[in-house]
């Protein structure tokens, strides 16, 4: 079991308020990697317990074009050892990320966090808890930016503007 307090942050995600530890086991219903159809794709995101949202909806806009997707993966097929490993980009440089294939479970019945899908993809669960495992855990990921997500996911270049404070003739 995994605790929230096992990484110094006094930070607590208001989604997973009253959670103090979660059990794993394999992606509720996943049967590969990329499930039937053999490619990640865009409604394969369903969103769990943590309010994640600027990172799967970057990983939804890169899986319009599944190489995108399946660049990231340094693992192709999901495998009998449970190992899967991603390429992110942090500062610009690649970092492989190595986790088993192995999610926290709400219930016998689905995952705690991203849902699997009804295509029994396990991509976009591991793609998830990479990049929890990147930033320590899974509540650290709750709240974010997506020009920050697709800069770990692709390493190009992301800014995020605010257009409320730009000019008309600015924005335009």
């Amino acid at each position: 079991m995994i605790f929230w307090n096992d990484h110094a942050n006094n930070y607590k995600a208001a989604s997973l308020k009253g959670l103090s530890a979660y059990r794993f086991g394999p992606p509720v219903g996943a049967e590969s990697l990329w499930g039937n159809d053999d490619r990640p794709y865009v409604m394969d995101i369903d969103q769990g317990e943590v309010q994640d949202c600027f990172m799967l909806a970057s990983a939804a806009s890169l899986s319009i074009k599944p190489e995108r997707i399946k660049r990231i993966f340094l693992t192709k097929e999901l495998n009998d050892e449970g190992i899967v490993a991603v390429r992110f980009f942090v500062g610009g440089r690649p970092r492989v990320i190595t986790i088993d294939s192995s999610v926290p479970l709400k219930n016998s019945d689905s995952n705690l966090f991203s849902q699997t899908p009804s295509d029994k993809s396990a991509w976009i669960p591991l793609l998830e808890k990479a990049y929890a495992k990147l930033a320590g855990n899974y509540e650290k990921i709750e709240l974010g930016w997506m020009s920050e997500a697709m800069r770990i996911f692709t390493g190009a270049p992301s800014h995020r503007f605010t257009i409320g404070r730009l000019e008309p003739d600015k924005l335009w």
